[in-house]
């Protein structure tokens, strides 16, 4: 809420922690392969079953789900034209490149029952392979959590903010802190929202209960998208991707959904039920034009209150049109 820059030296910080962790277990890992220990790489389980795969790529999806969070940054970037599509490209194969050796030295000392009984993976591995040093898991678990809280809530207050900014979400959220330049409203907001999801503790349901509605959106969204470059071709677009791998894309998030719905019927209720809330708050707050003036004077009046206490104003239109 104070500085942009200083939420980004936090994860950079956090991320860099991070890798260093996972590099030390690919090189544990190395080594015990190089033992020998090769026996728990033979995978005996449940198979290719197709409604288990929706589920697995929920939980897989969302490891490498930070990528997405470059696109409610964009408006941060210099030079998104240039910029964006290089920390996509890298980041993308970068990350996947240290989780596959990850989870490849994992099952280098765990057995996949271990793996799954395991409240934190990199916790149980360290214990087995680190000895003395294994406290340094527990460490880097620690900043890894914080710094993907740390990135989320930086992307995610973006999309609250410019939701607002177009009249999707109430007007406050909307808005930025006069000397601190940040939308602090919408971070206010997405701070509740985490605090409210770590009170639940099975993180697996949750990442099921979200992953529906966080793909069905995202194949629609890329629908549309599709959609606005055959109806608007002349559209200005700082960057965009080859038409192919839109659509399989939007064809897999689709997919991934309706697997998800036979798969796991409770948790995919779950979520449509989650995402339904949204409804009656978009009709108040959108499609509710002719609201009555003893309301119009209470909600201005709390707006304006709200602007004086957190020092909130409108951010200039040409600040985010010129992009």
């Amino acid at each position: 809420m104070v500085s942009v820059r200083g939420a980004t030296l936090v994860n950079n910080f956090c991320t860099i922690s991070k890798t260093i962790g996972l590099i030390l277990i690919i090189i544990v890992g190395m080594v015990q392969l190089g033992q020998g220990n090769t026996q728990h790489l033979n995978f005996e389980g449940r198979g290719t079953d197709v409604f288990s795969l929706s589920l697995a790529f929920y939980s897989g999806l969302f490891a490498y789900i930070g990528w997405g969070n470059l696109n409610g940054l964009t408006e941060e970037l210099r030079n998104p034209k240039r910029d964006f599509p290089i920390a996509a490209a890298f980041s993308m194969l970068t990350v996947t490149l240290i989780y596959v050796l990850t989870n490849i030295a994992y099952f280098s000392v765990l057995s996949p029952e271990e793996l799954l009984a395991s409240p934190a993976v990199a916790m149980s591995f360290g214990a087995k392979t680190l000895g003395s040093w294994a406290w340094l898991m527990p460490v880097v678990v620690a900043i890894s959590t914080f710094g993907t809280i740390d990135g989320s809530i930086l992307a995610n207050s973006r999309l609250v903010f410019v939701c607002a900014r177009d009249s999707l979400l109430p007007d406050l959220m909307g808005m930025v802190q006069i000397h601190f330049l940040t939308p602090m409203p919408a971070l206010i907001v997405m701070m509740f929202l985490s605090m409210g999801y770590s009170l639940y503790d099975d993180t697996l349901a949750l990442i099921n209960y979200t992953g529906f509605a966080s793909w069905l959106f995202a194949g629609t969204t890329i629908v549309g998208l599709i959609w606005l470059r055959y109806k608007k071709p002349n559209l200005k677009r700082p960057f965009k991707v080859p038409l192919v791998l839109a659509v399989f894309f939007a064809l897999f998030c689709f997919a991934l959904v309706i697997i998800s719905v036979f798969a796991s019927p409770r948790d995919t209720g779950i979520g449509i039920g989650i995402t339904l809330t949204g409804i009656p708050v978009y009709i108040y707050g959108v499609v509710w034009k002719n609201k009555p003036m003893w309301l119009k004077r209470i909600l201005d009046a709390g707006l304006k209150t709200c602007q004086l206490i957190f020092m909130v104003v409108h951010q200039e239109v040409d600040t985010y049109e010129a992009f």
